[in-house]
């Protein structure tokens, strides 16, 4: 019986320990006046103010404790200084592009030759014939500053030049300057100098270097070729490449 008892007691005693240190820890502890406890946030402290009564930010008292309100917080506005420009302000310069000048050239009419074809005659030329007479036979005319017409034999007696002053010293090489123009059938040439070269290498082509503020205007069968403001143009037969 005794063993029992003292058994029971071996285990009391530390439980009896125990609850003696929690009351002596209790005991020891300060009593605390809730009006002076005062809470602190990241932004400041915060007191205790009356129920209900907003004390900014998101957090309000509410009966005595704090709640978080559901009011969005409104960032805070910084005023940033005004950049300090270090380079002088530069105003870009205005470039007056001069306007294109318009064609001048009026479309040539057809002129009262005698060697013209009556319409409907049929064409006893070879395709290589047609092709060099193209601009010969439909109303063409060129202006440039400069010309040189070359062309075969059978064309160049039919040429006619004139100017301020021609030079038909050379038939291989006839020169005319000062308001120069040459008629040849359909095709028109105005320059202030021309040179008419007879051709002496076999080769039927006509073909036409004109330079210098170049205008063309050509009317076949209804349709108006037109080309200004070049810097050059090369005609061979029936083919023209501008140069602008």
């Amino acid at each position: 019986m005794r063993s029992r008892h003292a058994c029971a007691l071996a285990l009391l005693l530390p439980a009896v320990a125990w609850a003696g240190c929690a009351a002596q820890r209790q005991a020891g502890m300060p009593l605390v006046d809730g009006s002076s406890v005062r809470v602190v946030t990241d932004s400041g402290p915060w007191k205790p103010v009356a129920a209900e009564e907003e004390i900014g930010g998101p957090w309000r008292v509410a009966h005595g404790g704090f709640e978080r309100t559901l009011e969005p917080v409104s960032p805070r506005t910084k005023t940033m200084p005004e950049p300090v420009r270090t380079t002088p302000v530069v105003t870009p310069a205005v470039i007056q592009v001069p306007a294109l000048k318009g064609p001048t050239l009026a479309i040539p009419g057809r002129r009262a030759r005698k060697d013209a074809r009556p319409v409907g005659k049929k064409v006893s030329k070879s395709p290589a014939q047609l092709a060099r007479d193209h601009f010969v036979d439909y109303p063409t005319r060129v202006k440039a500053a400069r010309l040189t017409i070359y062309l075969p034999p059978e064309l160049a007696k039919r040429a006619r030049l004139t100017g301020d002053d021609v030079d038909n010293k050379r038939p291989a090489r006839r020169t005319a300057v000062g308001d120069a123009r040459l008629v040849l059938g359909e095709l028109s040439l105005e320059a202030g100098r021309i040179v008419l070269r007879t051709r002496s290498d076999g080769r039927e082509d006509l073909q036409i270097m004109a330079r210098g503020d170049v205008e063309f205007v050509s009317e076949v069968r209804g349709n108006i070729l037109r080309e200004h403001s070049l810097r050059s143009l090369l005609i061979t037969n029936d083919q023209v490449v501008p140069l602008r």
